[in-house]
């Protein structure tokens, strides 16, 4: 998530403006999942995080929740599978009337992505948890990218990634007094690996033709 608010060119967090808030939610539990080998396989995933589906967060949470669930209870089974199961189904019951205030839609959301943490954990303790978990976030950028009617991520762009370092352009921020100090980060882009380049390149490139609002990192000066 950090890196992915670099390449989007924003604050240093790992809950960045620039991803939906639930894949951003799906993609921090993968990688706090995955060993430190597992993490780095991520890393091409990250410029194609940058999106705000059109359908709007409760379809991406529906979404998102449910292609867990069902890539973890295909993995996993037992008393633990059987439990996620059951609270599976009941996330994803349709809200009742007393559901429908912001508060409850706010306490919905949160029991949600709570399902979806434990469904990613079970998952990482399979059998090649790395590899599954990668896939999974790969397929949770896909069903989201479907709900814009855009192609799934080009397996080209998900290629390995030799990564030594990732330098970054940083500028703090200290406001007058009305939030606390910041920093605003930005790749430096000729200085990163050409498959991260060439796959932010291609993401910029798709927001640019939706329409979408994107800040192209400068190079080192």
């Amino acid at each position: 998530m950090e890196v992915t608010a670099a390449l989007a060119g924003g604050r240093w967090t790992d809950h960045p403006d620039a991803v939906d808030p639930m894949l951003a939610a799906v993609a921090r539990a993968v990688n706090d999942a995955s060993s430190d080998a597992g993490r780095n396989a991520l890393l091409p995933i990250a410029p194609w995080l940058v999106i705000h589906p059109r359908a709007g967060a409760q379809a991406t949470a529906a979404a998102v929740v449910a292609l867990a669930g069902r890539t973890t209870l295909g993995a996993a089974t037992g008393r633990h599978a059987d439990r996620l199961a059951r609270e599976l189904a009941a996330v994803s019951a349709p809200p009742g009337q007393r559901q429908r205030s912001g508060w409850q839609r706010h306490r919905r959301h949160r029991r949600a992505v709570r399902v979806m943490r434990r469904a990613v954990a079970l998952l990482g303790r399979q059998g090649d948890g790395d590899g599954l978990l990668r896939a999974l976030l790969v397929e949770a950028v896909n069903a989201v990218r479907l709900l814009d009617a855009l192609p799934p991520v080009p397996l080209s762009a998900l290629r390995p990634v030799d990564v030594a370092t990732l330098p970054i352009r940083v500028q703090i921020h200290t406001p007058d007094g009305s939030e606390s100090m910041h920093y605003h980060v930005a790749v430096v882009l000729d200085r990163w690996p050409v498959p991260l380049v060439q796959a932010w390149t291609a993401r910029t490139a798709e927001l640019r033709g939706s329409g979408g609002d994107v800040t192209q990192p400068a190079a080192a000066g």
